[in-house]
């Protein structure tokens, strides 16, 4: 995947329940990549509002929400969300808008937003 997008309308990819969505495909070839690619993540009848993130990355990832999405507009969840290395973590977010954001960008592993 590639790294957030500021130059055309991001395409929206909805996350329903047992959807996964690569945040991040592969940092080995994917570099320099700080802040992921952006996800809508819609409220769903019946459905739980937790998403579990899945970081193989070899750096910590930090959770960020947007309501519009615009680069400037993300910020960090008021619990602040983050994934270590090579760890997972489930948190309640319903977006709209979710990234990630690595303070060091990965150089290898992958990053998944599950639901």
């Amino acid at each position: 995947m590639p790294a957030y997008q500021t130059t055309s309308t991001p395409q929206l990819h909805y996350l329903s329940p047992g959807d996964k969505f690569l945040l991040v495909n592969n940092a080995a070839t994917d570099t320099g990549i700080t802040n992921t690619i952006q996800v809508s993540v819609a409220a769903q009848p019946n459905a739980s509002s937790k998403l579990t993130l899945v970081n193989n990355t070899n750096q910590t990832a930090t959770v960020q929400v947007a309501a519009v999405d615009a680069n400037a507009n993300y910020v960090p969840l008021t619990a602040t969300v983050t994934a270590a290395a090579g760890a997972a973590v489930v948190f309640d977010c319903v977006g709209p808008w979710v990234r990630c954001n690595y303070s060091v960008a990965p150089t290898t592993g992958s990053l998944y937003l599950c639901r």
